[in-house]
C-alpha cells in the first residue's frame, strides 16, 4: 500500500511538473492555453475523441489549418478545426483516434504561426478500469444479421428441393399412371355404348339375323377388352362358364346366357323376332355392360 501511495505521488509531481514546463514553453512560442477539455472526458482504445484547446494568441500571429496531419503508430488525427473566439483567443478542435492506453503526448502540431507541443492525452483501458489483466479467450467472428436464415435457404436449395422433386415426380408418376387406366379402363365402356346406339338407331333397317350378329358381336368385343381374352371364339356355355369365373354374379350369368341364346335361335335356327325383342334385346345388353362396369378394379392412389 505504501509503494503503491508514493508512485502515485511521484506520478502526480512529474505530471505537474510536465505541464508546468509545457506552458512556460507555450508562453515562449507566443500563446498560452487557458482551457483543454476532451470530449467525451474519458475514452478508450479506439474510439474517436474530440481535444477542445482554447488559447490566447499573440495579435501578430494567427492560426492556420495545415494541409498535412501528423500521425503516430499509436494515434491518428482524423481532422482539425480552427475558430476564432475574439480578441486574440482561438479554439481549436483536434479530432483524433487513440490506439494505445495510458498518457501520451500529442506529436507537435504546425497552425500557420504557432506550434502546439507537449500536449498530453490520456486514453483509458478496459483492462485496468474492469480489474481483468487476463486477456479474454479468442471468440469466433459474429455472423452478420440474416446470415442464420440465407443458411437454411441454401441447405434447403441443396436438400429440400431434390427431396421435394423426388416425390413430386413419384406422385405425378402415380397420377399419370391412374389417369392413364381409367381412360384405358373406360374404353371398351365407351366403344359398347357408341356400337349399341348405331344399332338403336339402325334399328329399322337391318334384318334380323344381321341385328342379333352385331349386337352379339358388340358384347363379345366388350368382353374381349374388358378381360384381355379372346371371346369372340367361345360358344355360350364357354362364355357362361368364364363370366362366372371373372365376376361370380349367378343373375349377370344368367341374364348374359338368355341373351345368347335368344341370338342363337335367330341366327342358327331362322326363328323370327319381333321388333319389340330386338328393343328388349338392345336394353338387356345395356343392362349387362353396366352391371359389369360395377366389377370393374379399383386403382388405389
Amino acid at each position: 500500500m505504501k509503494r503503491k501511495f508514493f508512485l502515485s505521488v511521484v506520478f502526480s509531481l512529474v505530471s505537474f511538473g510536465v505541464t508546468l514546463w509545457a506552458q512556460e514553453s507555450d508562453t515562449g512560442m507566443g500563446y498560452t492555453i487557458e482551457k483543454k477539455v476532451f470530449v467525451p472526458p474519458r475514452f478508450y482504445v479506439g474510439d474517436q475523441a474530440e481535444l477542445r484547446l482554447e488559447i490566447n494568441i499573440n495579435k501578430d500571429l494567427k492560426p492556420n489549418v495545415p494541409t498535412s496531419l501528423p500521425s503516430t503508430r499509436w494515434l491518428r488525427i482524423d481532422r482539425i478545426k480552427v475558430e476564432r473566439l475574439g480578441d486574440g483567443r482561438y479554439r481549436v478542435r483536434l479530432f483524433f483516434t487513440s490506439f494505445q492506453p495510458g498518457t501520451q503526448l500529442l506529436p507537435t502540431l504546425s497552425l500557420g504561426g504557432i506550434k502546439l507541443r507537449n500536449i498530453q492525452i490520456y486514453t483509458s483501458s478496459v483492462l485496468k478500469d474492469t480489474g481483468d489483466t487476463q486477456l479474454g479467450l479468442f471468440k469466433g467472428e459474429l455472423l452478420l444479421p440474416g446470415t442464420i436464415y440465407s443458411i437454411l435457404l441454401l441447405v434447403f436449395i441443396i436438400i429440400g428441393m431434390p427431396v421435394v422433386m423426388i416425390v413430386a415426380y413419384i406422385y405425378l408418376k402415380k397420377l399419370v399412371k391412374y389417369v392413364g387406366f381409367r381412360i384405358k379402363s373406360r374404353r371398351p365402356f365407351l366403344y359398347a355404348r357408341v356400337n349399341l346406339l348405331k344399332l338403336e338407331r339402325n334399328l329399322g333397317k337391318l334384318e334380323e339375323k344381321k341385328f342379333y350378329t352385331e349386337l352379339t358381336r358388340v358384347l363379345k368385343l366388350y368382353l374381349s377388352m374388358k378381360y384381355s381374352r379372346n371371346f369372340d371364339v367361345l360358344t355360350t356355355m364357354e362364355m357362361r362358364r368364364e363370366i362366372e369365373s371373372l365376376i361370380g354374379d349367378r343373375a349377370l350369368n344368367e341374364k348374359i346366357g338368355e341373351l345368347l341364346s335368344d341370338s342363337d335361335r335367330v341366327k342358327f335356327q331362322g326363328l323370327t323376332s319381333s321388333r319389340a325383342s330386338m328393343i328388349k334385346s338392345l336394353k338387356d345388353t345395356s343392362d349387362i355392360i353396366k352391371r359389369i362396369e360395377e366389377f370393374a378394379p379399383i386403382v388405389e392412389f
